[in-house]
């Protein structure tokens, strides 16, 4: 998939004197009302977009998009052999469509918004839902009722803070992991408990746990791996042995200050690398690989910008680490792999004014 930004527009007047000779007025009014026509309505940067978000299925056949329909964003899939085949999966006369992710081949799991109204105006939860690919078989999976959940279940489905995780997940099987917010004895926020959830049953299996974990991390086969918990000011690390399910701490350091071996997980590589991001010592945020026999981060860097802490995201293909999605004064694609960097060369090539994303 291929994402466009628009290139920024920039005028800046330094002042002019009139020329006497200058263009008769109607040929001035003339090219003033040509400009003015060019120029994007004030309403276009505030709209909703009418394509975003694609995503192709795991074996690249289809593709899930978001698309502006009755001024609703709709859940549509497009079949790539066959773009007659194309399909509304999802579609609410009171609500968006929000985030989207396919569970396996077949089947999707979304979230609902509104973009209408402001964050402060919305009155349900997000929910979550699961679907075909043709739009058959719709079942929630959590409530868009927005309560807190005092351990009463009066559903067949989870409460309504239950939420999609950012990763994908093995997409395998008919099962997802969800997280769900919990509460402490005063009904604050303080962690999330991870749940694996059959989207055709909506049977949920919660994930054994012995801290108040605030963030999950999936390895390469979409299996728990890291846990992070903050508690009394200290943060931990923890790593989730595959075989044994034996929690084993990695690092613990003062939450706020960071300290000796502190990172942040990025994710893992296909080969199950674990990346991180850490100072290591430096000014600057790098990424590194994280030795995960040892619990040690590795010394040189994968990647370290200058100028910038590192902030991006991984981009691997099925077999290997490909590059990174970078972000320092805008995003660019960083390619380790030769084959991308000459696409991405190519790309730029035929779209020179766009900065072009390659995921």
């Amino acid at each position: 998939m291929l994402k466009r930004a628009l290139p920024w527009l920039c005028v800046l007047v330094l002042g002019f004197t009139p020329c006497l000779a200058a263009e008769p007025p109607s040929a001035v009014a003339g090219a003033t009302a040509t400009a003015a026509s060019r120029e994007p309505a004030i309403g276009s940067f505030f709209a909703n977009p009418q394509y975003s978000d694609a995503k192709l299925s795991p074996d690249g056949a289809l593709v899930a998009v978001r698309v502006k329909r009755a001024n609703r964003d709709a859940l549509v899939v497009i079949d790539l052999a066959d773009s007659s085949r194309t399909k509304v999966v999802a579609h609410y006369a009171d609500g968006d469509i929000g985030h989207f992710e396919w569970v396996n081949n077949n089947r999707l799991i979304f979230d609902t918004t509104d973009n209408q109204l402001a964050l402060g105006e919305r009155y349900h939860a997000a929910g979550l839902f699961a679907v075909d690919r043709d739009g058959s078989n719709v079942l929630p999976l959590a409530s868009r009722t927005p309560y807190i959940d005092k351990g009463k279940k009066d559903t067949p489905y989870l409460p309504g803070q239950t939420y999609m995780m950012s990763q994908a997940g093995a997409q395998n099987s008919d099962s997802v992991y969800v997280i769900k917010q919990t509460f402490d004895e005063y009904y604050e926020p303080d962690g999330y408990d991870l749940y694996l959830v059959n989207t055709l049953t909506t049977h949920a299996t919660k994930v054994p746990s012995k801290h108040i974990v605030q963030c999950w991390v999936l390895d390469h086969k979409g299996e728990p791996r890291l846990a992070i918990s903050t508690e009394m000011g200290v943060t931990a690390i923890y790593h989730i042995e595959p075989e044994t399910k034996v929690w084993r701490k990695l690092v613990d350091f003062p939450a706020y200050k960071g300290g000796a071996g502190a990172f942040s997980p990025l994710g893992f590589g296909p080969d199950g690398t674990l990346y991180v991001s850490a100072h290591q010592g430096k000014d600057k945020l790098g990424l590194y690989r994280y030795d995960l026999a040892n619990a040690r981060i590795d010394p040189s860097p994968v990647l370290q910008v200058d100028d910038y802490d590192f902030d991006g995201e991984l981009i691997a293909s099925a077999d290997k680490l490909l590059g990174v999605q970078l972000l320092t004064d805008g995003e660019s694609d960083v390619w380790f792999d030769p084959a991308m960097k000459a696409l991405q060369a190519k790309i730029d090539t035929l779209l020179p004014e766009t900065v072009n994303l390659i995921t």
